[in-house]
């Protein structure tokens, strides 16, 4: 129940649900533990251990030494287990249009762990009643609390302005890369040009020496005829 709504709304477009739903959680979490420290109160089946028999402890008696490393037996009022999952209800509840088979599901499973935690012992009634009060709060206190500061009208930025901006200023940006590559293959092909080697340069000197050469044979040729 807690991982999956996380999931679903993180897959929403829209990132109220998410931001709300993990602030409802995180005020749950610290509300509670808050009011822990400031009310000791014992469960059913610490105050009453021989009228508590649950199935779960007979044939998983393991269970009972876990839950004991990680919670304390004052950990009582109000019910987190029930604060949570009234949690989740409510919000299944708010995106009902967008996820309607979890809105379902998720009520049924709420009412149902609220109950459980009554009969196995752990909670009393009255400890369900604050952790549906702590949910109803937590819901409450994140609606307020997220989207609480606008940029737009805290600080005077225009969104949609800087957005437009942002978006011309990335335009010239890819435009001037494109130029940049271009003049760039520009040069690469006109610094391959002069690297080639100049071979008519090469051959200039030797047809000249070919041509001074049979013009001066010529000129003894005649000289020998006259």
């Amino acid at each position: 129940m807690l991982i999956f709504p996380v999931i679903a709304y993180f897959a929403l477009s829209d990132t109220y649900p998410l931001r709300k739903l993990l602030s409802a959680y995180a005020l749950n979490y610290v509300i509670g533990l808050v009011i822990y420290l400031l009310v000791v109160a014992y469960g059913p089946r610490n105050l009453m251990p021989e009228m508590i028999e649950t199935a779960l402890y007979d044939f998983n008696p393991q269970y009972q030494s876990l839950t004991s490393e990680v919670n304390h037996n004052t950990n009582v009022f109000p019910s987190l287990h029930t604060s949570l999952s009234a949690t989740i209800a409510l919000f299944a509840y708010r995106t009902r249009r967008s996820y309607p088979i979890w809105f379902v599901v998720s009520v049924p499973l709420a009412v149902s762990v609220a109950i459980s935690t009554m009969y196995l012992g752990i909670h009393w009634a009255i400890d369900v009643a604050g952790g549906i009060v702590l949910a109803l709060v937590t819901v409450k206190a994140s609606d307020q609390l997220v989207g609480r500061w606008s940029l737009s009208e805290d600080f005077g930025i225009d969104l949609e302005a800087y957005e437009s901006r942002l978006k011309r200023t990335l335009g010239r940006d890819d435009q001037l890369d494109t130029n940049d590559r271009m003049s760039e293959s520009v040069s690469e092909a006109d610094a391959q040009t002069d690297s080639r080697p100049d071979t008519s340069g090469v051959d200039r000197p030797a047809e000249l020496e070919r041509t001074t050469q049979s013009g001066a044979g010529n000129e003894n040729g005649e000289n020998d005829k006259i």
